[in-house]
């Protein structure tokens, strides 16, 4: 009797999946196609400085897929600091995304007034007071479109005023780490927010150029306003090494080469999140078992 009840609790234990494998390829298709089609680069996701290739998931984007899959948010506050002698400020927040009364997934983020967006302020050279000059802690020289600049690093002489920004960066940090865990994003995107620009995360943005990639075969150069005429098959082979697809399977998908303008164009979409979706759609497509015929009865 015992070891009959201890097999049927080892048998219960056992996790088995909640769909099934077509469901699951489906559901893949469905996050690839929404990101494809329907996310804005800039906006709902983008390159962020020093993070790589990979793009970085946005708010707008976040909330984008939590719609898209019929999620709601709830943000819990679980820890916090506040003093206000010192001027020192921390919020932790969990975000729960829900399905019905089915939680789907929970993220932790925090953040707090020491941060460096937030603990020291940039004063320019020429706009710095005496007293600026004195204060400061360290002075940078920057570049910028008109040569080189200075500008002196003061501490944040008014960190109260960060309190509700912290509070906001925090319940962002947290949604868009729920976000890739529940829809299953983290092929498409990652969360690296520590080195944003102030304001990376609500959206606005600046694009810059992404590390350069270690050798690869090229793509041909741009010599011409038709810059792949004659080249196809370099580009074909700079495709299948990079994402195991062919130019037949972007024909497929509606994208042609004659849509950009020059090679670099190309290379830059390549490299993005929408060729990624296209990416995932043909690998799922390619695993996909073929139905075999089923034999036919003989009468009688």
């Amino acid at each position: 009797m015992e070891e009959s009840r201890a097999l049927t609790v080892r048998e219960t234990g056992v996790v088995m999946p909640v769909m099934s494998v077509e469901q699951a390829v489906q559901r893949y298709r469905a996050t690839a196609k929404l990101v494809s089609e329907a996310m804005e680069k800039d906006r709902d996701y983008g390159i962020i400085p020093g993070t790589g290739n990979k793009p970085t998931l946005l708010k707008p984007g976040a909330e984008k897929l939590t719609t898209f899959f019929g999620l709601r948010s709830r943000f819990v506050l679980l820890d916090k600091l506040e003093d206000w002698d010192a001027g020192r400020f921390m919020y932790r927040y969990a975000c729960e995304l829900w399905s019905g009364d089915m939680l789907i997934a929970s993220t932790e983020a925090s953040a707090n007034s020491m941060e460096k967006k937030y603990r020291w302020r940039s004063v320019y050279e020429n706009k710095a007071t005496e007293d600026d000059k004195r204060m400061a802690v360290r002075t940078e020289t920057r570049n910028g479109s008109r040569g080189q600049y200075k500008v002196y690093i003061l501490e944040n002489d008014d960190p109260y005023s960060l309190v509700n920004t912290l509070q906001k960066m925090a319940q962002k940090r947290a949604l868009i780490g729920s976000t890739l865990v529940a829809v299953n994003a983290s092929d498409f995107f990652t969360q690296d927010i520590e080195d944003m620009a102030d304001g990376a995360i609500e959206g606005t943005f600046r694009q810059v150029d992404p590390e350069p990639e270690p050798d690869k075969p090229e793509a041909p150069k741009a010599e011409d306003a038709q810059w792949y005429d004659g080249k196809t098959r370099g580009i074909a082979a700079w495709l299948r090494d990079k994402h195991g697809i062919g130019i037949d399977d972007l024909h497929q998908h509606d994208v042609h080469l004659k849509q950009f303008r020059t090679r670099e164009d190309f290379i830059e979409w390549a490299s993005g999140p929408e060729c990624q979706a296209i990416v995932a759609l043909v690998t799922a497509e390619r695993a996909e078992p073929e139905t075999a015929e089923q034999p036919e009865l003989a009468e009688g």
